[in-house]
């Protein structure tokens, strides 16, 4: 005390965690000033044994009283805890499991103004929102079925509209071509009036008047057969076979140009899964257009068509069709706008504007493309489509 010349106040004893034992002592000791500076020093020595003994008696009746406490304190937290968390959060999770719409008010959980009852009041008017939505969401696909079907009715319109004025044409063409056997058979019949007639001769010219015949009823089936109704599923459909009929057809015309048909992909190669009778159509518009083209150059215009079919990939999964003529091809700010509805650049009465559309449908239906391309003269139309592996 004398040398920090301050008070000092121990405990002195045998210590273990903050615990005395055996005897225990309070030391007191201070400076006495003499002259301004601290030259003695005061101190006491006092046994406080009993007094620890009787503090650590009643610590441990304390402490048991605190850990009693804590205890009681936890099990009642815990007990509410359970009660008023636990469980209306296990009530909310199950609830949302098991939900189904249409069930109205689902969750319930916690005392209302509570957290929890305040969640429960959220999740259900997000609930209702959400089956607000839901309705808006039924009505918006309901209609949006019925725009499709109605889509699809037009489209099926514009199809057979355009099938309808194909086969008028090729009806018109055919009358000509289908006058002159008619005509051939005819004459046949009146030499077969004639009794004097040798038998070869007679036996000849009814085989001829046959020949004729089967002439005039092949192509009346093949408009038929294209005028009927695509009401069949995609099927494998061979292009080449298809494209040869077609072509067959189509220089029946009274003033077709000349055709020449390049097949370059092998036997068995050219298959594709579509509808043929849709496919045919296509093919067809091409060839039209094709002979409308040449048509516009003049009286005096060779007009020719060429038409390719080859596989356009090593691997032989497409097949590409090419029609090029020799007409008076495509302005280069129409090559996209040639497949719109409606556009023609024919006079009024030469066409509907829908050939190339419904085509450029039909193509995409089969999971193919087309496109045009024109460099001035003549034009070709390009139409990929996937062969079957």
């Amino acid at each position: 005390a004398v040398q920090a010349d301050r008070d000092i106040v121990r405990f002195a004893g045998a210590t273990f965690g903050g615990i005395f034992f055996g005897n225990k002592q309070l030391i007191v000791a201070r400076p006495i000033a003499a002259e301004g500076a601290a030259t003695a020093g005061l101190g006491l020595i006092i046994d406080i044994t009993t007094a620890s003994h009787l503090v650590l008696q009643h610590s441990k009746i304390i402490f048991a009283w605190i850990l009693i406490n804590v205890l009681l304190l936890t099990i009642i937290g815990l007990s509410r805890l359970d009660r008023l968390v636990v469980r209306p959060l296990e009530r909310l999770v199950k609830t949302s499991e098991s939900y189904d719409y249409g069930d109205g008010v689902a969750f319930i959980g916690g005392e209302a103004g509570s957290e929890l009852g305040q969640l429960s009041l959220a999740l259900n008017r997000m609930l209702a929102r959400i089956e607000e939505d839901r309705q808006k969401l039924r009505a918006s696909v309901h209609s949006l079925e019925q725009a499709n079907l109605q889509l699809v009715a037009t489209q099926k319109e514009m199809v057979r509209a355009e099938k309808l004025a194909a086969v008028g044409r090729l009806a018109a063409g055919l009358a000509h071509e289908i006058g002159n056997p008619i005509g051939i058979v005819q004459g046949y019949l009146e030499l077969l009036d004639n009794a004097d007639l040798a038998a070869e001769d007679r036996r000849q010219f009814s085989q001829r008047a046959i020949a004729e015949l089967q002439r005039i009823n092949h192509l009346i089936h093949q408009l038929l057969d294209f005028s009927r109704a695509s009401s069949q599923a995609p099927e494998p459909v061979a292009v080449q076979d298809l494209l040869a009929e077609v072509i067959d057809m189509f220089v029946a015309q009274k003033r077709a140009p000349e055709i020449s048909f390049v097949p370059q992909c092998p036997a068995g190669k050219d298959v594709v899964i579509a509808n043929a009778v849709e496919l045919r159509q296509v093919f067809l518009n091409c060839l039209l257009n094709a002979a409308d083209s040449i048509e516009e150059m003049g009286e005096g215009h060779p007009g020719r068509i060429v038409v390719s079919c080859r596989g356009d990939r090593e691997d032989g999964t497409v097949i590409e069709v090419v029609f090029a003529d020799n007409g008076r091809g495509i302005a280069a700010d129409h090559l996209e706008t040639i497949f719109d509805p409606f556009y023609t650049t024919k006079a009024p009465g030469k066409g509907t504007g829908l050939g190339l559309s419904v085509s450029y449908s039909i193509v995409e239906a089969a999971g193919g493309r087309i496109w045009a391309e024109s460099s001035g003269v003549g034009a070709e139309i390009h139409i990929e489509l996937p062969a079957v592996r």
